[in-house]
C-alpha cells in the first residue's frame, strides 16, 4: 500500500468515527489531529513506524499508532475536550 492510499484509508476511517460519534452524541478525540505535525516521517515522530520483527510472536510498539509522546498529546487533547464540555473540572 502506498502512503497516499494509506492516508486516504486513515482519513476515511476518521470521517466514519466522527460521523458515528456525532450521531450517537458521544465525544471522539482524533489522535491523528493531536499528532498531525509529528508523523512517522517527521523529525520528531509521535507515531511508531513499521519495523519487521524477525522473532515470531514478539511485538513491540504497534506500527502507525502513537508512541509515548503521541499518547501524551492525545491525552491532553482528551483532557481539553472534557474540560471544554464541563465534564472534567478545570485544573
Amino acid at each position: 500500500m502506498d502512503i497516499r492510499k494509506g492516508r486516504d484509508v486513515a482519513d476515511r476511517l476518521s470521517q466514519i468515527i466522527s460521523s458515528v460519534a456525532q450521531h450517537e452524541k458521544v465525544l471522539a478525540v482524533s489522535a491523528a489531529q493531536a499528532t498531525a505535525e509529528h508523523d512517522v516521517c517527521s523529525h520528531d515522530p509521535w507515531v511508531n513506524g513499521f519495523t519487521f520483527n524477525t522473532i515470531p510472536l514478539t511485538w513491540g510498539a504497534f506500527a502507525y499508532h502513537p508512541n509515548d509522546k503521541g499518547m501524551l498529546a492525545v491525552s491532553r487533547a482528551l483532557q481539553a475536550a472534557l474540560m471544554s464540555r464541563k465534564i472534567l473540572p478545570e485544573q
